[in-house]
């Protein structure tokens, strides 16, 4: 026994052989239609009804449930006893994570360090937001510097000894782009007329490496780019 069905989409009607449930495509509009009397009004074919219209339309197999999108993985964050090392001054540091990624044209950012820890660091606090390159010699960072394109340089003054990161500096010339100085000297070594110095070569603002350094990183980073920061970052 044939059932009548009509399409809400294009309302032309069709018959159904042994109807069970499910629902079928319309062959005009490929509109999805419930076959479940509960779920649809039911409408005979009017007496306009083509030869085309009434012809019986084999039933479909029932559709399945429409299956929920599994989200992508997320990087997890460090676990909150999570620490490191710092092999020169040996500070123990919290490694920081970050769940979102910024969708966003991305900013590129040079970490100069001698020491593949801090390089390490670096690039695990500014990667969520930034492109990351390194170089461990001033001979790597002014070959990347030379081809352009980076946006901030994060550098390590005490790089190959004392004086090599002053040097790189002095060795510019005109400002290629912001300077984030990032060392492990005392902080009270660098302000006064050693600031002044390095702000004459370039320098925008300066990281101390310590306890909090990777937040630092990034809110100074943020804060120098223009980007946006994390609710859960709060500025010092």
């Amino acid at each position: 026994m044939s059932e009548p069905i009509r399409c809400p989409e294009c309302e032309r009607t069709w018959h159904v052989q042994g109807n069970s449930g499910g629902e079928m495509l319309c062959p005009s509009c490929m509109t999805r239609i419930p076959l479940n009397p509960a779920a649809r009004d039911l409408q005979a074919p009017g007496p306009e009804a083509s030869a085309e219209q009434t012809a019986p339309v084999e039933q479909t197999a029932p559709a399945k449930p429409v299956a929920e999108v599994a989200a992508s993985p997320q990087p997890a964050r460090p676990a909150a006893d999570t620490q490191v090392v710092c092999p020169r001054c040996k500070l123990h540091f919290r490694p920081r994570g970050r769940a979102v990624e910024r969708t966003e044209a991305r900013k590129t950012v040079l970490v100069v360090d001698d020491l593949e820890y801090f390089r390490q660091i670096a690039k695990d606090a500014l990667e969520p937001t930034c492109k990351v390159q390194t170089a461990a010699t001033t001979t790597q960072a002014r070959e990347i510097l030379a081809k352009g394109g980076v946006d901030l340089l994060v550098l390590d003054l005490s790089i190959e000894g004392t004086g090599a990161g002053h040097r790189l500096l002095s060795e510019l010339g005109p400002k290629p782009c912001l300077i984030l100085i990032y060392t492990a000297q005392d902080e009270s070594e660098m302000y006064g007329e050693n600031w002044e110095k390095l702000q004459r070569l370039g320098a925008d603002d300066l990281v101390i490496k310590g306890m909090q350094v990777a937040e630092s990183l990034s809110r100074k980073a943020a804060a120098l780019l223009g980007l946006p920061m994390d609710d859960e970052d709060g500025i010092s």
